[in-house]
Parts: structure tokens; C-alpha cells; sequence
């Protein structure tokens, strides 16, 4: 783990209290931590799109829905 310093002026913790600067700095963490997130996030859903892009996949789905598209359709359409 690194440890970062942060200067805050001595009437900004006076004014709030060192307890509130505390949670405020935590929850800016935290919030850095969810951004980190959201960004791998991002990135594995380039790779989802990648594979979705994919002409097996396309082949695969179509195939699927096929065989098994039935089930998802209302019965009054099927039999139309």
C-alpha cells in the first residue's frame, strides 16, 4: 500500500473538524476505488463486444434461437 500526504489548511480542519476531513478524504478513496472499477468494467466489455462481433458467435446465436427461439415466443405467434 502507498501512503500519500495531503496538505490541509489548519482552518479547513478547525472549521469542519478532523473527524469530518477523515470521511471526506476516505469516501474521496472510495470513490477512486469505483472509478477504478467502472474503468476494468469498461474494459471487459470491449472484449464481450469483441466476441459478440464474432462471426461464430453470430452463427452460434442464430442457431440457438432457432432450436430453442420457440420457447420465447408468445404461443399465438408461433402457430400463426
Amino acid at each position: 500500500m502507498s501512503q500519500i500526504t495531503v496538505d490541509i489548511d489548519d482552518e479547513l480542519i478547525a472549521s469542519l473538524g478532523r473527524d469530518e476531513v477523515d470521511k471526506e478524504l476516505a469516501e474521496a478513496v472510495r470513490r477512486l476505488e469505483l472509478r477504478r472499477m467502472a474503468r476494468e468494467a469498461i474494459e471487459d466489455l470491449k472484449e464481450i463486444d469483441k466476441l459478440i462481433d464474432s462471426p461464430e458467435w453470430q452463427a452460434m446465436r442464430q442457431q440457438t434461437w432457432e432450436e430453442h427461439g420457440h420457447r420465447y415466443m408468445p404461443r399465438r405467434l408461433v402457430h400463426e
